[in-house]
């Protein structure tokens, strides 16, 4: 029985770490090696050794002028790979891991990873700079700027943001229906991914539980193997000399009275 409980809290166990893992968006994050200020000072980290010191200086001094119009914290990064974030939600890992310290009216992130197996170009935007970058937006000029980093223009790409964000909160930003139409494509393949994926863990997952559950019937239910007893004399008489030996099967013991013969 000791056994049987010991096997149940492992399958206890080993369901929550799937359904968790299946359910979790965010992987482990690392730090980002910037440090956020009171001043919503914009942030340019480029891990991925893209830019040249001219190109970084240009795109941090276009930052600060978006910052003092609109006092929202601009964070751009680029990385040479985003392995410890769950794909499709590095943006959201990191500014949920980053949150706390955040500091403006409004939050605006744009990543891109040089990693040929998941190139990113992406724009996000939370609290009041969603009212400017909404979701169509952002999905938008993600996927216009995409094409300039498949090339390898990074610099003329990041330029590009900043052409797009005026035309956003002038109101002049147009969406053509196609592109439109590419958006929800893309949302729809993406969550049709997810749910394919939550469906497969939780399959997996109570398989797994059938099958050690059975097991465990099976283990509890077993009969124990016990050996057909011999076919022992109940009692019966030993003669060594005139020594007479007698033994008698009592229970699982044998026992022996000795007694001495008289002829």
């Amino acid at each position: 029985m000791k056994n049987i409980s010991i096997i149940k809290n492992i399958i206890i166990i080993l369901v929550y770490c799937i359904i968790t893992f299946s359910l979790s968006t965010n992987a482990s994050a690392q730090d980002l090696s910037y440090n956020l200020s009171s001043t919503i000072i914009p942030v340019v980290s480029d891990k991925a050794g893209i830019l040249t010191d001219y190109e970084e200086v240009t795109i941090l001094n276009k930052f600060t002028e978006l910052r003092d119009a609109s006092s929202f914290q601009f964070i751009f990064m680029t990385v040479t790979d985003t392995d410890e974030y769950t794909r499709g939600n590095e943006l959201e890992a990191m500014y949920n891991m980053h949150v706390d310290d955040l500091y403006g009216t409004g939050t605006v992130l744009f990543l891109i990873s040089t990693d040929n197996d998941n190139l990113i170009c992406e724009v996000q935007a939370y609290n009041d700079a969603k009212y400017i970058l909404s979701h169509e937006v952002c999905s938008y000029i993600s996927r216009e700027l995409e094409n300039y980093i498949k090339e390898g223009n990074y610099f003329d790409g990041v330029m590009k943001f900043f052409d797009y964000y005026n035309q956003a909160n002038d109101g002049t930003l147009t969406i053509s229906d196609e592109s439109k139409q590419a958006d929800y494509n893309s949302i729809f393949s993406y969550m049709k991914t997810r749910i394919t994926f939550t469906i497969l863990l939780a399959t997996v997952s109570l398989l797994i539980t059938a099958l050690l559950y059975v097991f465990i019937f099976a283990l509890k239910n077993k009969s124990p193997k016990t050996n057909a007893p011999g076919k022992i004399p109940q009692e019966s008489d030993i003669f060594v000399g005139n020594i007479s030996y007698k033994y008698k099967l009592t229970s699982d013991r044998i026992t022996y009275i000795r007694s001495r013969v008289t002829k």
